[in-house]
């Protein structure tokens, strides 16, 4: 797997609807395994313990892959989790739905 692309969402650029600080950094990686292309995002815990509910992409409309651990899913600070989004999905918008409010990024 190689990188092609590595996206960090500035803190400031979250949104959230509890407080002012989010408690989760969302980044999101072009990748390529056996020529096909996919995005992967991975959502890290920046707070002692967050419990990510869910993670939507595109508003529900692109489909997200799994990659190990099932939601919800309680992160102690330092842990993430990541899911794959398909090649036929463009990301344009993440919204991490947490115990502590929900998060989103757009680009």
């Amino acid at each position: 797997m190689k990188k092609t692309l590595y996206l960090t969402a500035l803190l400031f650029g979250l949104s959230a609807c509890s407080e002012s600080s989010p408690p989760v950094k969302i980044e999101t990686f072009n990748e390529r395994m056996f020529k096909v292309q996919y995005t992967k995002i991975k959502v890290t815990a920046i707070s002692d313990e967050i419990a990510v509910e869910d993670i939507v992409v595109n508003r529900g409309n692109c489909k997200i892959i799994n990659v190990g651990k099932k939601f919800p899913n309680t992160l102690k600070f330092g842990e993430y989790v990541s899911v794959t989004v398909p090649t036929s999905c463009s990301v344009s918008e993440i919204e991490v739905v947490t115990d502590d409010g929900d998060w989103s990024m757009s680009y």
